[in-house]
């Protein structure tokens, strides 16, 4: 009830997670911390995330890689309900041979064209061990929406969450993050604009 009535763009982004069974067993760790989807890296091609030279869904079938933010591996992030902890400014907690340390949800996962070859800040040894949101501020409303090939248990073909908090009638911040659109979960800095 508390992420519903205060994080609803939560409570939706986890109620659209793959089928009940995964809801029930998985985490919301589980989730931020799932391999990208791209037929070809979880295929037996040599691409680039394996060592190879090239990103075959480039020239090959690429119908479910991402449209946004490839540029040299065309990878799509997977979670719903990374973009919704984004927009809502969560913070993920981690843990390691070196101590504990915060990172923005918005800044854990690491884009191809920094390093194609890792997936999230996390490093040797290291482990997502929570999640803090900040308290909801006065004025806030938020959604997710996920739009998907079938109707249940299906990876998002495009998502978006959206944090919106208003003051005295105008918008004070918005916050969007796409699902299903590219390597990370990523923010709609354009559409937040306008």
């Amino acid at each position: 009830p508390a992420v519903q009535s205060g994080y609803p763009a939560l409570a939706m982004a986890a109620a659209a997670v793959g089928s009940p069974q995964l809801r029930h067993q998985g985490t919301i760790g589980g989730n931020l911390c799932q391999k990208p989807r791209c037929w070809y890296y979880r295929g037996d091609f040599p691409c680039l995330r394996k060592g190879g030279d090239l990103c075959y869904a480039v020239d090959g079938e690429n119908a479910h890689h991402c449209i946004l933010g490839g540029e040299n591996c065309y990878i799509v992030h997977p979670s719903d309900t990374a973009p919704a902890l984004a927009a809502l400014g969560a913070i993920a907690v981690i843990a390691g041979p070196d101590g504990r340390r915060s990172v923005p949800v918005a800044a854990f996962h690491v884009p191809p064209s920094d390093d194609y070859m890792k997936e999230t800040v996390l490093g040797p040894g290291e482990i997502l061990t929570g999640i803090r949101l900040p308290p909801p501020p006065d004025g806030l409303r938020s959604l997710y929406r996920k739009v998907r090939a079938r109707r249940a248990w299906d990876f998002a073909l495009a998502g978006a969450a959206v944090a919106l908090q208003s003051r005295n009638g105008r918008t004070a911040q918005c916050r969007i993050f796409l699902s299903g659109a590219a390597p990370v979960p990523y923010r709609a800095a354009e559409a937040e604009a306008i």
